[in-house]
């Protein structure tokens, strides 16, 4: 998805219907924080990203409608373009929920974006500055 040339999105499709989805980068970080917690079974990570994100219900198809979901969170790339998701040596880079102030100095200096005062601001073009700051 190019952000200069399409609005980000504010449903996906599933099964050929459109679902529209909360799309607030503060409700993405929730769904964020749900995987990381080690008390919550896959299932029930699942289900939390499930309820956040799908403003009306989540389609029957639950297997199309996580995989359209976490095609959302990962900033609406094709499979193909997907960077890995660990580092060599198989470790995670950093925390959504332990880091996240330092995630936030970062975004605001590198890209004097002041979070706090952008309550609505999408996922999509929230997640574009993050991916570049390397």
């Amino acid at each position: 998805m190019n952000l200069l040339l399409a609005a980000p999105p504010r449903s996906v499709r599933v099964d050929g219907k459109s679902y529209p989805l909360d799309t607030r980068w503060r409700t993405a970080l929730r769904v964020m924080a749900a995987f990381e917690d080690e008390s919550l079974a896959a299932a029930e990570k699942q289900v939390v990203m499930l309820a956040l994100l799908y403003k009306e219900g989540a389609p029957p198809d639950v297997a199309r409608a996580a995989a359209a979901a976490v095609r959302f969170l990962n900033g609406c790339r094709p499979p193909q373009e997907e960077p890995d998701s660990q580092v060599q040596g198989g470790g995670r880079c950093f925390s959504w929920r332990k880091d996240g102030a330092l995630i936030l100095r970062a975004i605001q200096a590198s890209h004097v974006l002041d979070l706090a005062q952008v309550e609505g601001l999408p996922w999509v073009p929230f997640f574009a500055p993050f991916t570049d700051l390397g």
